[in-house]
């Protein structure tokens, strides 16, 4: 029961926090900042449950360590995009489709980002409770959540130093991590909620940390991840990016193919 009502305090707080997202999009027209407002709410709630749960102080303070750095290093790397550039191209899809309701539709769309939010930051406090002393279970997690947020650090840096010495260029960055993969921020973003749950196994309630990657996964690779990245990638770069598709995996890391 008290979980339940954790949870439904983290949901009115960041409902809150969306409702004001959403009437900042309404003034500037750049929806993009429910991205920042999910990913630094999801961060800030889950430090909150790693402190209030009643399980190993080491493992709680190691979790809070862990959503934290993911919450500022993701939410610091997309907010200059609302300031700099243009709304993402996910939500001027949305936007053209919605026509006259895009407002409330736009709304209703951002109050789910709220209902999500603490249901993935659930699981620092599913962890939290954890009983017991540190295991190797813990160190594998935490020892993968670290690459994670690493290897999707590393990526975005790849990506945007390719992009400064090819501006103007129709090139396909195929360096570095991008050799591997496609798409390696995707790939590690979902890598870093695997790791989670190795760090949530002593608790008779782990199973329920399973949702957050599985649901990763397939919003990442059926829904808003590489369907609308790969499309825009092929309106923009044409047969190079065809050609980068047939040489490279799309999600996990894997050598590229040496023939078209």
């Amino acid at each position: 029961m008290m979980i339940a009502w954790q949870l439904a305090a983290g949901w009115l707080v960041v409902a809150l926090a969306m409702t004001l997202a959403w009437a900042w999009q309404r003034q500037t027209r750049n929806a993009s900042v429910v991205d920042v407002v999910w990913t630094l709410s999801t961060g800030a709630l889950a430090v909150y449950y790693s402190l209030i749960a009643s399980g190993d102080f080491s493992r709680r303070m190691i979790v809070a360590a862990l959503f934290a750095t993911w919450s500022l290093r993701l939410g610091l790397h997309l907010l200059p995009r609302l300031f700099h550039g243009v709304e993402d191209r996910r939500y001027q899809k949305m936007r053209a489709e919605y026509g006259t309701a895009a407002d409330w539709r736009f709304f209703l769309f951002f109050q789910t980002q709220a209902v999500v939010a603490p249901l993935f930051a659930s699981v620092a406090l599913i962890a939290g409770n954890a009983p017991g002393e540190l295991s190797l279970f813990d160190f594998a997690g935490s020892t993968l959540a670290v690459i994670a947020i690493a290897g999707e650090w590393l990526g975005d840096r790849q990506l945007a130093a390719f992009r400064r010495e090819n501006k103007g260029s129709q090139k396909v960055c195929d360096v570095g991590l991008w050799r591997y993969t496609r798409h390696p921020n995707y790939f590690f973003e979902w890598m870093f909620w695997c790791a989670l749950v190795l760090l949530s196994v002593s608790f008779s309630w782990w199973w329920l940390t399973l949702g957050p990657p599985l649901a990763m996964f397939y919003f990442l690779n059926f829904v808003t991840g590489i369907p609308p990245a790969e499309a825009q990638s092929l309106a923009s770069r044409g047969d190079a990016y065809r050609d980068y598709q047939r040489r490279t995996s799309a999600f996990f890391p894997w050598p590229p193919s040496r023939g078209r």
